[in-house]
């Protein structure tokens, strides 16, 4: 028998990647990079969390 579980999600699109580097004192952001235009499509459905 094979027990599974099934997720149904919206399209997803990549808006950003940062990279890490790691040291003695632990991981820290190296650089970003953002999609110029999976921005303009975001702007109008993320709303602010704080």
């Amino acid at each position: 028998m094979n027990h599974s579980t099934v997720i149904s999600l919206p399209p997803l699109k990549i808006v950003g990647i940062r990279g890490y580097s790691e040291d003695g004192y632990g991981r820290h952001a190296v650089f970003d990079v953002y999609s110029k235009e999976s921005i303009k499509d975001l702007s109008s459905r993320v709303y602010q969390v704080f």
